[in-house]
């Protein structure tokens, strides 16, 4: 039932929408550069949550889609943001295009590596949850298609 999936989408994105705005209005400190941290930040936990969040379930052949689309596509897709990555280097750049190099790079560097560690992490926690025996079962719901 593809209205469900959608529905799914929409809470997570709407989530996942209102912290990225909660988190980008967030200024605990004086940014006299107009570097922009909080995208830079919640892009690279993005990155590392969805690869976590993605690499964790795949071994779990019985979990249920809709969620994990509500988290992935929903709530990490609202949650990180591209277009502003892209207008907050254009506006750098027409300051310091230093600056907005030092953004891009560190974008891409860092969230290759928040990804990576994403990875790493699940597959430990993978073989960890693998040694005890699960006290319930992650139950695909009537509907679900695999």
């Amino acid at each position: 039932m593809m209205i469900k999936t959608y529905i799914y989408i929409f809470i997570g994105g709407s989530i996942g929408a209102m912290l990225r705005y909660v988190l980008s209005n967030f200024h605990p400190i004086d940014n006299a550069s107009n570097f922009p941290v909080n995208t830079l930040l919640i892009n690279i936990s993005g990155c590392l949550f969805i690869t976590f969040f993605i690499k964790l379930t795949s071994n779990y052949t019985m979990f249920n889609q809709n969620i994990s689309k509500a988290v992935t596509v929903g709530f990490l897709g609202a949650f990180t943001t591209f277009s502003t990555f892209c207008k907050e280097t254009v506006a750098l750049s027409s300051n310091s295009m230093f600056l907005s190099f030092i953004y891009v790079f560190l974008s891409v560097f860092l969230g290759l590596l928040a990804s990576t560690i994403g990875a790493i992490y699940a597959s430990h926690f993978n073989k960890y949850s693998k040694k005890i025996k699960p006290s319930h079962k992650i139950i695909k719901q009537e509907g679900d298609v695999k």
